[in-house]
């Protein structure tokens, strides 16, 4: 199946593609009628339609975060009192309602929630602490401050925080979860091999994704991700350890043949899984 080609900048993209994937273009006049396709082009040239669908993203992003963290809390809590509470053991099935699957997903739940008003606090901090960026004064970068405040002029904002960092790799981003709030790191690289215009072309990027918002679903995703590490890390670990505890004790019976798959088959990826008891042969007292 042959491809289309962007009829503005010419880029190759998939038969069935309705937009570019690299200018974001609409690949015909039908295509340019769909209502999706309609906001999307909406977003490339409207600040303010772009910001609103990135609130929309990052709150859509807090949400389902939340939801994986008190799901996960919960089957790491039914995990325990299956494999350590005593009470389990008697059960006829291993389909119940766990109390220490709800305490843990109020747990998790709770530190989600903690670490979410942390991010929206503090995740500009996080980010720019995370890539050992410097904050400089106008004395110390007076071109890279000059260019930042005559983008930042020119987009009818305040003058973002100018941050630089020490590394002789070319890049550079905008992060902070408003428009006060904002700052743009840059690269000593970048400084040193670009020119006044070069310089200029890249801030004035960088200062796009802070009037579209992008920098605060960017902050959102890079802070809240470190959460997901975390809890999928102490996730294995106490799973783990808690089967390793369990390890010679009976399971409960799994009163059909779903429970038993459970049984047999999940906790062995969670590091669960049992030993075949070793019989004993004639010979042996």
């Amino acid at each position: 199946m042959t491809g289309r080609s962007c009829p503005e900048c010419g880029a190759a993209n998939r038969h069935a593609a309705l937009t570019c994937r690299l200018c974001g273009a609409a690949l015909s006049a039908a295509a340019e009628q769909r209502p999706g396709v309609r906001r999307k082009l909406l977003r490339r040239t409207d600040f303010a339609a772009a910001a609103r669908a990135n609130r929309a993203a990052t709150t859509r992003l807090i949400l389902i975060l939340l939801a994986i963290g008190g799901v996960l809390g919960y089957v790491i809590g039914w995990n325990l009192e299956l494999f350590l509470a005593d009470e389990a053991w008697g059960r006829d099935s291993i389909w119940f309602l766990s109390e220490w699957g709800v305490w843990g997903s109020l747990l998790l739940l709770g530190a989600s929630l903690l670490w979410t008003v942390i991010s929206l606090r503090l995740g500009d901090r996080i980010v720019l602490r995370m890539t050992g960026a410097r904050e400089v004064s106008r004395e110390q970068e007076p071109l890279l401050r000059n260019v930042v405040d005559e983008m930042a002029i020119a987009a009818g904002i305040p003058a973002p925080r100018v941050f630089v960092i020490e590394t002789e790799a070319m890049n550079a981003f905008a992060t902070g979860l408003s428009i006060q709030r904002s700052a743009v790191a840059v690269t000593r690289g970048l400084l040193d091999e670009l020119s006044r215009d070069e310089l200029q072309g890249v801030i004035g990027h960088e200062v796009g994704h802070i009037v579209n918002l992008d920098m605060r679903y960017a902050t959102a995703v890079s802070t809240l991700v470190g959460l997901i590490a975390l809890v999928a890390d102490s996730a294995w670990r106490v799973v783990y350890l808690g089967g390793r505890g369990a390890g010679r004790r009976r399971m409960p019976r799994s009163g059909g043949r779903g429970g038993g798959f459970v049984v047999n088959h999940i906790p062995r990826p969670l590091g669960l899984g049992r030993e075949k008891p070793r019989e004993s042969s004639p010979g042996e007292s």
